[in-house]
């Protein structure tokens, strides 16, 4: 688990402990489902996403401006959850690299020619 520490933290219980009691059997099983249902949600949004952009190229201002604020609202909302709930987290250093990724492509949209 690449987030344990961050997560035991946030907790105040050691997963030792969550799961060795007898209510919280089934739970790893729970959170494996829960996990897999989420990946498959972002793969397809992903998908998605790619999709439409291969297809229309985001070849109009306003589709690149409504594209670009959705991102930052979806950003953002990833910074305010990883700050507030798990700052200790490695995926914070995946965070500042998606920012930049969306700051270089931000740059580079408004480079493009109409």
């Amino acid at each position: 688990l690449l987030d344990k520490i961050p997560n035991e933290i946030l907790l105040k219980k050691s997963f030792d402990d969550l799961f060795g009691e007898n209510i919280n059997h089934h739970l790893p099983s729970y959170l494996i489902v829960i996990y897999k249902f989420f990946g498959l949600w972002l793969i397809s949004i992903g998908l998605l996403i790619f999709n439409y952009v291969y297809i229309t190229r985001l070849g109009t201002q306003s589709s690149r401006i409504s594209f670009y604020l959705v991102l930052l609202i979806i950003l953002t909302g990833i910074y305010f959850l990883v700050f507030k709930f798990i700052p200790t987290s490695p995926f914070v250093t995946i965070l500042y690299l998606l920012t930049i990724l969306f700051l270089t492509s931000l740059y580079f949209s408004f480079k493009l020619e109409e």
